[in-house]
C-alpha cells in the first residue's frame, strides 16, 4: 500500500480535508465541506467572468479608436506571413522534386551497371603453367 501524507481512506483523499473536524461514523463518503468548495468555485468563475467582460470592453474600445489602423497592420502582417508560407511550400516542392529525380537517377545508374555486368564477357581462365602470376616474361 503506497504511503500518503494524508491519513484519510483512499476514497476520501480527493476531497477537501478539515484537519480538526471528525466525520461521524459511516459518513466518510459524504463531502461535508461542499458549501465551501462551491463558494470557492463560484468566486473563481466570477473572477473569470469579470476578466472576460474587461477583455470584451477593451476589444470594443480599441476597435472604435484604432480599428481601421489595426486592421491595416493585421492585413499587412498576414500578407507577409502568407507570402513566406507560399515561398516555403514552393521550396519544399522543389526539394521533393529534386529528391525524386535523384532517386530515379540512382535507379537508372543501378540498372545500367547491372546491364553492363551481364553484357561483359567472362575473363579467360588464367594458366598456371609454372609461371608465377604477375611475373614478367624475359625476352633474349
Amino acid at each position: 500500500m503506497p504511503h500518503h501524507s494524508d491519513d484519510r481512506p483512499e476514497h476520501d483523499r480527493g476531497q477537501p480535508h478539515a484537519p480538526n473536524r471528525a466525520s461521524p461514523a459511516g459518513t466518510a463518503f459524504l463531502d461535508l465541506e461542499i458549501t465551501e468548495v462551491l463558494k470557492t468555485e463560484a468566486r473563481s468563475l466570477a473572477r473569470e467572468a469579470v476578466r472576460d467582460i474587461f477583455r470584451e470592453a477593451m476589444r470594443e474600445r480599441l476597435s472604435e479608436r484604432l480599428g481601421p489602423r489595426l486592421r491595416a497592420i493585421a492585413e499587412v502582417t498576414a500578407d507577409a506571413l502568407a507570402d513566406e508560407v507560399e515561398t516555403n511550400l514552393q521550396i519544399e516542392a522543389l526539394i521533393q522534386r529534386q529528391r525524386s529525380l535523384s532517386e530515379d537517377r540512382e535507379e537508372q545508374l543501378k540498372a545500367a551497371l547491372d546491364r553492363a555486368r551481364s553484357a561483359r564477357p567472362e575473363p579467360p581462365a588464367q594458366r598456371t603453367s609454372g609461371r608465377r602470376s604477375g611475373a614478367a616474361k624475359r625476352r633474349p
